[in-house]
Order: structure tokens, then C-alpha cells, then sequence
């Protein structure tokens, strides 16, 4: 039993070693923030693109081991209570993607790729509109562009923002336009998400801090820490580098070194094993015949 148990530790903690070589992409986390103290970066709008399906392979390493971490979403307090985007709604946002409108056909037009995944959820201006202007939204997917899908709404006077939720490029690019009706100067268009951030809490004070992610085949990450954690008002600020690829093994080399772990894990057991037949050859010894 001592044996087993030890060994079921050491496959613990070999799991707790993230295998880095199934990412693709890895961006380095720079944090200033002390051992324990709570760290929070903002997730660009690339990253949803570069990453599987709801950011579920994202794995954060700290000197090569797994830390926990949570995503967290901007809200202010009404967006909150109610879930939804409000053109009030003071919640931060990021630029997805922004362009001056052009002239057509007695409209203001802007005309916007976007990659899959990234989220939209809202139309900005960037300054308060001096008239109400109705907006339209058509958004198509870029490998079958019959299928479309359409919003409309209004920017009103005195407002900067008009909320949408485009769902065309859940999974595929998409090709969006965005026509301000009846409008003669051009304006500058704004497709913003909701800020994003990751939050986690170093294990040192000084570390090698890393972003995975860029395996679609990995589950959700599901950290007790998430559950547990209480945003503090001014969390420690942390970046994120850019996008690099993952350095990977050459299939050779990983073939060469793949039979070292069971044969360490066998060698391991054996030798696990070596006190206890001692002992029952040392009990068998004493034992009166």
C-alpha cells in the first residue's frame, strides 16, 4: 500500500507539469506584483481568435508549473444587474476593429473583416452623436455569405454607442458593414468587446510567467481559485507580450525520449517496492517455526 501510494504522488505531481508541447502560441505575462498579492492582464481581442472556443485551452505557467487563474469581464453596476449592454453602460471596452465610413448610396458605410471568435458587442463612435442616426448591421460569413444575419438600431442624440451582440463569427471569420443611415459627413466607426482579464496570484516574487493556449483539443480548465476569488479594488497590473509560437520538439527527438518515463516510473515502483520485501523477509526471519 506504501508502495501504490507513492506511486499515485509522483503521477501527481508529474501532472501538475503543464506539457507544453501540444500549444501552439505562448505570449510571456510581465507583473511587478509581489508573492500572494493578486495580478490581472488584459486579454486583446486577437487572443479570442488565436485561442480555441471560449479561451477553454488558455494555461498559465509560472516557472513551467500550472497555476490557477480566473477570467474576469467589465461591468458596471446596472450592466451587471441586468446583463445587458446599455449605450450608458460605463463598463471598459477594447477596439476589435475601427475605420472611417465611406460614402454609399446616400448612407455612411464602414466595411470591417472579422476573424473568428472575437467577440463584438458593441458599435461606437467614439464622441456623442450631434443627431439621432439609425444603424444598421449586416454581418455574413465569410466562406458562405448567403448566410447573413441583420440588427438595427439607433444611436440617439447626445449618444456615442450602440449595443450588439454579432454571432456570425462564432466560429468562422465574418465580413461585417456597418451603414449610418441618412448620414452625410463621415464618421468614425468603432466594433468594441467588453474588457477582459485574466487574474491570478504568483507563486514568487520574481518569475518566469507564461500564457498557453492554441490546443483546441484541451477541456475548460476548472480552478477551485475562480470559485474563491475576491476582486480587490486596484489589483497589480500586468501585460501581456506578443503572440509567439510555441517552441516544439522535432518528432524525432520526441520519439527518442518517449520510453524515459515509464521506464523511470517502473524504476521508481521497483525500487518503492524494495523496502517492503525487506521487511517481510526481515518479519518471515523472526518468525519461530
Amino acid at each position: 500500500m506504501l508502495a501504490i501510494a507513492a506511486l499515485l504522488l509522483l503521477q501527481t505531481q508529474d501532472n501538475s507539469l503543464l506539457r507544453i508541447a501540444h500549444f501552439r502560441s505562448m505570449r510571456e505575462v510581465h507583473v511587478k506584483a509581489t508573492k500572494g498579492r493578486l495580478a490581472c492582464a488584459v486579454l486583446p481581442p486577437a487572443l479570442f481568435h488565436e485561442a480555441a472556443a471560449a479561451l477553454r485551452d488558455l494555461r498559465l505557467t509560472e516557472n513551467g508549473q500550472e497555476i490557477p487563474f480566473a477570467q474576469e469581464e467589465s461591468y458596471d453596476e446596472n450592466s451587471l444587474a441586468s446583463g445587458v449592454t446599455s449605450p450608458s453602460d460605463r463598463s471598459y471596452f477594447d477596439v476589435v476593429a475601427e475605420k472611417e465610413t465611406a460614402p454609399g448610396n446616400g448612407n455612411q458605410v464602414a466595411n470591417f473583416h472579422l476573424p473568428a471568435r472575437i467577440p463584438v458587442e458593441r458599435i461606437s463612435l467614439g464622441r456623442p452623436a450631434t443627431h439621432d442616426l439609425s444603424v444598421r448591421v449586416t454581418a455574413r460569413i465569410s466562406s458562405n455569405p448567403q448566410l447573413a444575419e441583420n440588427i438595427s438600431g439607433t444611436i440617439h442624440a447626445g449618444e456615442s454607442s450602440f449595443p450588439v451582440t454579432i454571432g456570425a463569427n462564432l466560429q468562422s471569420d465574418a465580413d461585417v458593414e456597418v451603414t449610418l443611415q441618412q448620414s452625410t459627413s463621415p464618421l468614425h466607426v468603432r466594433l468594441e468587446m467588453r474588457r477582459r482579464w485574466i487574474c491570478f496570484e504568483p507563486l514568487k516574487s520574481t518569475s518566469d510567467l507564461r500564457l498557453h493556449y492554441g490546443d483546441a483539443t484541451l477541456p475548460a480548465a476548472n480552478y477551485r481559485f475562480a470559485a474563491t476569488l475576491i476582486m480587490p479594488e486596484n489589483p497589480e497590473l500586468a501585460t501581456l507580450g506578443p503572440r509567439t509560437e510555441e517552441p516544439q520538439l522535432p518528432l524525432e527527438a520526441s520519439a527518442r525520449h518517449s520510453w524515459r518515463k515509464p521506464l523511470l516510473v517502473s524504476l521508481g515502483f521497483v525500487i518503492l517496492l524494495l523496502p517492503l520485501i525487506a521487511i517481510a523477509l526481515y518479519t518471515k526471519k523472526l518468525r519461530p517455526h
